[in-house]
């Protein structure tokens, strides 16, 4: 059996329904492990050993899908890319999450397996994303972060932060804090972000909040902020794409469609 992850061209038609009502009765049930103890993340060394100071076995990544494309939203927007999407994620999960395929599950994969996958594609940016892809750092994402260096490729992380961000991972972080019922994001990790970026429906306030009560522990320029109209379709982005603009105008903010979502849709692996 091949040990390539799967990547579909097209979402299924009941899936994402199915998982968002899943997720949301999830949420309700309050299944939420506080993680900013738990899920601490540390050095690549750290990372290699085991608890009794012996390095621990082969590490082995849960991938969702591993694919070519261009980067779609956020600093990086329009380059191309190679994408490594692992599995898994914290909870509470977003009512509008439109990548469920990647809240669990996965293709079992070696750190070198997936760096050989990524070797296939010329492209010299490689995004990795999720669900949330620094709960597997001292499983396997360690590992690789460090092929992807020998190799010479840049890595973009794509993180909302819950999981913690490690302090040696070493590629440009791009942080998109969730709005949900979660201890708060500002300590240490989220100082190591080096962008942000919002998902924004009709209410500006709750990125404006945020950027405020974290002034204490670290004062973000505007130019460090990214605002992304919300919407897994054409239809939901262009309904909020004008008002996100004037709010970028009026803040000093960056903008940031989703020109994935723009010119494909729903289709995945694009």
């Amino acid at each position: 059996m091949s040990r390539r992850a799967p990547c579909r061209d097209e979402a299924d038609g009941n899936e994402t329904g199915g998982v968002v009502a899943a997720i949301r009765a999830a949420n309700r049930a309050g299944r939420y492990v506080a993680n900013h103890a738990a899920n601490r993340v540390g050095s690549r060394a750290d990372a290699m050993r085991g608890s009794s100071g012996n390095y621990a076995p082969a590490a082995v990544l849960n991938v969702s899908e591993i694919f070519a494309s261009l980067q779609g939203e956020g600093p990086f927007m329009g380059q191309p890319a190679v994408f490594v999407r692992l599995a898994g994620c914290v909870p509470p999960f977003c009512p509008w999450c439109d990548t469920p395929h990647a809240l669990g599950g996965g293709t079992p994969m070696t750190p070198r397996d997936v760096a050989r996958e990524v070797a296939a594609h010329p492209h010299g940016l490689v995004v990795i994303t999720g669900g949330e892809p620094f709960l597997q750092w001292r499983t396997g994402l360690s590992e690789l972060a460090g092929l992807l260096e020998d190799a010479g490729r840049r890595v973009q992380y794509e993180t909302s932060a819950k999981a913690g961000i490690p302090e040696a991972c070493g590629g440009y972080v791009v942080c998109s804090p969730k709005f949900l019922p979660a201890p708060p994001l500002w300590d240490e990790n989220l100082k190591r972000a080096d962008a942000f970026k919002f998902v924004v429906d009709d209410d500006i306030a709750p990125v404006l909040d945020f950027l405020e009560a974290g002034r204490a522990h670290r004062d973000i320029a505007p130019g460090a902020v990214w605002l992304m109209p919300k919407g897994a379709t054409r239809e939901e982005q262009m309904t909020r794409m004008e008002r996100v603009w004037e709010w970028c105008v009026r803040y000093g903010f960056n903008f940031s469609p989703r020109l994935h979502v723009l010119t494909y849709g729903a289709r995945r692996g694009v």
